[in-house]
């Protein structure tokens, strides 16, 4: 405001002054607030991009528990003054991450009610059950959840029927596998954090500790054999040889291995897989020598194989995954398959058909393939983070554990042979 005086204009004392003569203290608070917007727009950046990934995913329950820490870190980071204060380029950008976290909200929330689990029976009992795990015996299921509930579970009715250690060890069961060879019917168990596996024969009266050698820090069981196992021994791949109750084990490969599979009916042949590639066994896992076409594998890949068909895949949590088959992993020759869904968590081969397999993923379903891997059917559990599958081929019946940590807890079955396919997601 202005006024004249004398033909000179004169401006009142109260009247803010113009933006080149602001304050040091001003300018240094609004250098502040901008500083603190772009911070607060890059901390909430992981939530909201997490957000948009699970609801993509399928993992409805992620979506909205990453859009919510979004929207709220948003309210908190740019609350008044700070919101009063900031300039309207980041005013903007923060109306656009509380935008996208409502979208990954509202859409988790419609997820989780319009999934449709059509053609699963959930098993009675098991949908408060965390850390499950379960695999296939002789067209039994082997059951496992919480610290030592373990046994053979009824799929119709629920229950347990006890299969016990004998004892509370007091630590949680990281992997159970069962093999089913006439003769053999051996179980092995791996304890999660503990250097050492169980063994039993069936009916599993009396389980043995098979420890690992004294000092050995780091532990996981990875291929089993109707005699034997293989394990990762503080980095190392170690053959357990002899009977459990009088045996030992032998280091086979000094380089750090991260899978390893041995082929069902014809115990010699394995293939373990490392950060220098791959490595094949003609001797049951005794001696290995370098396969070809698996130099590039990142770690954690998996092997599978059934009926002579090996498969070698890789979860992706972004684009893709990877999906490799041969006829011959000593040749070095392999044939790249496309993945129906970037996230496989499990892959299932049929023992007696290599070209019958299933896989499990990370949010987006259960799929089916026929032909190799060449298509796919999909079956339907949508949104459900799958932590194993198991599936038995004769009876026509895949077994799903759930990973999830909210909704749908628990072992889902399915009678495919009779059930109607899917149609798959978009």
């Amino acid at each position: 405001m202005k006024y004249e005086q004398g033909g000179q204009s004169q401006r009142f004392k109260h009247e803010p002054p113009t933006p080149n003569h602001l304050p040091e203290t001003t300018r240094r608070d609004r250098v502040a607030v901008v500083v603190a917007g772009v911070a607060g727009t890059l901390l909430m950046l992981p939530m909201v991009l997490m957000s948009m990934v699970c609801l993509w995913r399928g993992l409805f329950g992620g979506a909205m528990l990453t859009g919510a820490l979004g929207a709220f870190a948003g309210f908190m980071i740019f609350s008044d003054p700070v919101g009063h204060w900031s300039p309207r380029r980041t005013r903007r950008i923060r109306r656009a991450v509380y935008g996208v976290c409502a979208v990954s909200f509202l859409g988790g929330a419609v997820g989780l009610v319009t999934a449709n689990h059509d053609g699963w029976h959930h098993v009675p009992g098991t949908g408060d059950w965390n850390n499950t795990r379960a695999a296939l015996v002789d067209g039994r299921l082997l059951a496992q959840h919480g610290a030592t509930d373990t046994g053979w579970l009824d799929v119709d009715k629920g229950g347990l029927e006890d299969l016990s250690f004998g004892g509370d060890f007091g630590f949680e069961i990281g992997h159970v596998q069962g093999l089913g060879q006439p003769g053999s019917r051996m179980l092995w168990s791996a304890p999660r954090d503990v250097p050492s596996v169980w063994a039993c024969a069936q009916p599993c009266k009396r389980w043995v500790e098979v420890a690992a050698p004294v000092g050995a820090e780091h532990f996981e069981l990875l291929a089993w054999t109707h005699h034997a196992a293989m394990a990762s021994i503080d980095g190392k791949l170690f053959a357990w040889e002899g009977t459990p109750q009088d045996g030992h084990w032998t280091p086979v490969l000094s380089e750090r291995i991260f899978s390893a599979a041995m082929a069902p009916g014809d115990w010699s042949q394995g293939l373990a897989l490392g950060h220098k590639g791959g490595h094949w066994t003609q001797d049951g896992g005794l001696t290995w020598t370098p396969v070809g076409g698996l130099e590039t594998l990142e770690a954690h890949a998996d092997v599978a194989v059934g009926a002579g068909r090996w498969y070698v895949y890789r979860n992706s949590t972004t684009w893709k995954g990877t999906l490799m088959a041969s006829d011959d992993p000593s040749a070095g020759r392999w044939e790249s398959l496309k993945l129906p869904a970037p996230d496989v968590r499990t892959l299932v081969v049929d023992p007696d058909d290599g070209r019958h397999l299933w896989i499990g993923t990370w949010g987006q379903g259960i799929f089916q393939s026929t032909d190799g891997g060449k298509t796919w059917i999909f079956h339907g559990l949508l949104g459900m983070e799958v932590r194993s599958m198991s599936v038995d081929f004769k009876a026509g019946r895949a077994y799903v554990v759930s990973g999830n940590t909210v909704f749908d807890r628990g072992i889902f079955v399915r009678d495919y042979l009779n059930a109607p396919v899917d149609a798959p997601p978009r």
